[in-house]
């Protein structure tokens, strides 16, 4: 959601051309946020706004919990393939990442297929 708002505020200026430090800024200041809002607006579980909360508290670490990781890693997972999208990150070092990370080289590189794979058709 900040990254979407942040884009279209970007076009809606016309005149000034997205910066990757101003939309990382952004999304470290209210990614968080953004995100209890959606857990609160959209009912969801007390464990699943843990998870969330979780990912404040562990910046440095993974969180606790097996939603909390898999929130985390889907983070990671995400950034790494925006990345890719726009030719900053290669395959072989995102698998790599995520393998630091803790995921399993089979299951590193298969969430990378995954997400580096030939866009699908919204249905």
């Amino acid at each position: 959601m900040v990254f979407r708002l942040a884009l279209d505020t970007y076009r809606s200026q016309g005149t000034v051309a997205p910066r990757a430090e101003v939309l990382v800024q952004l999304l470290d200041s209210h990614a968080d946020r953004a995100a209890q809002q959606v857990v609160s607006t959209w009912d969801l579980s007390p464990e699943f706004g843990a998870a969330i909360a979780e990912q404040s508290a562990a910046q440095h670490s993974l969180p606790g919990s097996g939603l909390g990781r898999v929130l985390a890693y889907g983070r990671l997972a995400g950034t790494l393939a925006t990345l890719a999208q726009h030719g900053r990150q290669r395959a072989e070092t995102a698998t790599v990442i995520l393998r630091e990370a803790g995921l399993g080289t089979r299951l590193a590189e298969g969430l990378w297929a995954r997400l580096a794979g030939p866009a699908r058709p919204a249905s």
